[in-house]
């Protein structure tokens, strides 16, 4: 997706909204669900936080990553799906530039939970 600028009242309103976005990143945060039918859902954040590049530029990248797994009787193993959302943000002055890419991995399997 092309990045989007917006222009804020000052630093500290970039900040502000970088930090707000951050949390709405942890309250998407799942721990791992088995539901009745054997499917299991997982979504996990991967963060290293709000980095202080210089005086006036903050980045904040992050990765909300989600599982989701069935049971494949064919192969006797859970096949889990993996797609992500990874978001650059970062404020430079007053303006703060959002990067968003969105995507998925080759499934990964694993013994059938029990």
């Amino acid at each position: 997706m092309p990045p989007i600028a917006k222009v804020l009242a000052s630093h500290a309103a970039c900040a502000a909204e970088m930090e707000s976005l951050a949390a709405e990143d942890g309250k998407a945060v799942e721990a791992k669900t088995t539901a009745s039918d054997g499917t299991t859902r997982e979504v996990t954040l991967q963060t290293e936080g709000m980095q202080r590049l210089a005086p006036d530029r903050l980045r904040y990248e992050a990765t909300l990553w989600f599982h989701h797994g069935k049971m494949r009787a064919d192969l006797g193993q859970m096949e889990i799906s993996h797609s992500f959302e990874k978001t650059t943000r970062e404020c430079e002055g007053r303006t703060l530039m959002i990067q968003d890419e969105r995507g998925f991995t080759l499934s990964t399997f694993d013994p059938p939970v029990r």
